[in-house]
């Protein structure tokens, strides 16, 4: 925002530039004089924003400059006097000032009346801009209606996401302060809430030059306004209205696909790969995550969890909507498991629902990590919880089948499987429930059937012990001899003579 002053004395324009808070204003200067004649002539050419001039001045007075300047100029006019007539008062307020000061000035109600004012200009600039451009270039954007193209015009979009209401009425004011410094310099930028959580910001300009030469600067000054790091994105520069949707669409691109390492700054589409890894190389990994929400072993669970988000990190070309989308359906996949197990799964799928509708306003990867281990851990529990009362009838479960099926190859993994448990907790919870290991409970009912057959058949040994499951005739006398201990041919000639 620039501001000319015209005051014919020297020391009061000294004061004067003092007192003014330039930096919370956005405002510097763009001239001054000591008369009304070179007033005029300046402030044609140098197009200030707003004139603060005083009404007595030698050549012509500040109520003939602004007359005459009438329908030639948009700048806004503040007046200076030392004199409390209402007739200066009075065409003040006919030639449309913004204010009428009385010297001496008071430096408070001074930066209060300039603030009023370059909010007044803002406000008219954002309504104005040629027959309601502004809503029509975001329509454009949202592809509600194609334009007409007319001169040639380059755009570009900021995409930037946030929580909702991210943007006060404060920092909306000196975002549109920052965005106006640079209409005197050739580029426009317009400001959108596109959504509840979604700003944009429209960028125009007659030359890729003033994109090149303005551009970084306008968004430097935007961004140390955020007090907090922030993660915004640019799509690429295009030369015609009808592509501001591929611009916007670009700058998505490049948020949504940005580097897992990447937590601060403005990240355009033209320096990045937006190639999607739609398939992370970490099934292992899932599996052990599983495996140790299966066993309620939280602790082990959450370690590797730590190592699956290590390993992450050395994946090249991972971005973060990578990420969440493989967090995203890791978490579907165990969702479906545990319905299979009888256990109630609709919070896990609220909670995925939550991830899906946050995905694209994900901020890093720690963020991703803390969902998913809150979600784990609720898992856990949950899994414990059914464990504890379906433990005993899975083991009851198994022990009658192998009781039908001991003959058959069984083995503690495929019985894990039939009753969705983790293969090594089935075996302390089958021990802890029978009082002997899985294999020693086969080998027990396979010996039971081999004693029975031996005492009420005449068939070969040989033959009992294929029967039973053992195809080593030698293997299956040493172990019938050290539970019986005797041989199958001693125990058969014991039960003869009983």
């Amino acid at each position: 925002m620039k501001l000319y002053i015209a005051e014919d004395e020297e020391w009061i324009r000294r004061g004067i530039k003092k007192m003014i808070r330039w930096g919370e204003l956005s405002m510097e200067l763009a001239g001054e004089a000591d008369n009304g004649v070179l007033a005029k002539e300046e402030i044609l050419k140098l197009k200030p924003d707003i004139v603060l001039a005083d009404i007595r001045m030698p050549g012509m007075d500040g109520l003939e400059l602004v007359s005459g300047l009438k329908g030639m100029t948009d700048t806004k006019f503040l007046f200076i006097s030392g004199y409390k007539e209402f007739e200066y008062a009075r065409k003040a307020v006919e030639l449309n000032a913004v204010s009428y000061l009385l010297k001496p000035v008071d430096p408070e109600e001074l930066n209060e009346v300039l603030h009023t004012a370059v909010n007044e200009i803002m406000k008219e600039r954002q309504k104005e801009l040629t027959g309601g451009e502004q809503n029509y270039l975001l329509k454009v954007l949202e592809e509600q209606i194609i334009p007409e193209e007319e001169e040639e015009r380059f755009f570009t979009v900021l995409l930037m996401p946030g929580d909702a209401n991210w943007i006060t009425d404060e920092l909306h004011e000196k975002f549109l302060a920052v965005l106006d410094s640079f209409r005197n310099k050739g580029m426009k930028g317009e400001l959108h809430r596109k959504s509840r959580d979604e700003y944009v910001i429209i960028f125009s300009a007659s030359t890729r030059q003033a994109f090149k030469l303005h551009l970084k600067h306008c968004l430097e000054a935007l961004c140390s306004l955020i007090p907090v790091k922030t993660i915004w994105s640019l799509g690429n520069t295009v030369d015609r209205m009808s592509d501001i949707p591929l611009s916007y669409n670009q700058a998505w691109q490049a948020y949504i696909h940005r580097p897992l390492n990447y937590t601060e700054g403005i990240i355009s589409y033209e320096e990045m790969d937006t190639t999607p890894t739609f398939m992370l190389p970490l099934s292992e990994e899932t599996e052990k995550i599983w495996a140790g929400a299966v066993m309620g072993e939280e602790h082990k669970m959450m370690q590797e969890v730590d190592s699956l988000f290590l390993k992450v990190k050395e994946l090249d070309g991972v971005g973060i909507q990578n990420l969440v989308d493989f967090v995203f359906y890791m978490v579907l996949d165990f969702a479906g498991r545990i319905q299979k197990r009888g256990v109630g799964t609709s919070c896990y799928y609220e909670l995925c629902q939550e991830l899906s509708g946050r995905r694209f306003q994900v901020k890093n990867v720690q963020e991703v990590k803390q969902w998913l281990e809150r979600l784990l851990a609720d898992m856990c529990r949950d899994l414990k919880k059914e464990q504890a009362k379906s433990i005993q009838a899975a083991v009851e479960q198994i022990s009658s089948y192998i009781d039908k099926h001991y003959m058959e190859e069984l083995s503690l993994g495929g019985m894990a499987e039939m009753v969705w448990l983790n293969a090594s907790y089935l075996s302390s919870s089958f021990k802890k429930v029978k009082g002997v290991n899985f294999s020693d409970y086969i080998m027990q009912k396979r010996l039971e059937k081999a004693a029975e057959l031996i005492r009420i058949t005449s068939m070969g040994i040989g033959e009992i012990a294929g029967i039973v499951g053992y195809d080593n005739v030698k293997y299956f006398s040493r172990i019938f001899s050290r539970m019986m201990h005797m041989t199958p041919s001693q125990y058969r000639e014991t039960q003869k003579e009983q």
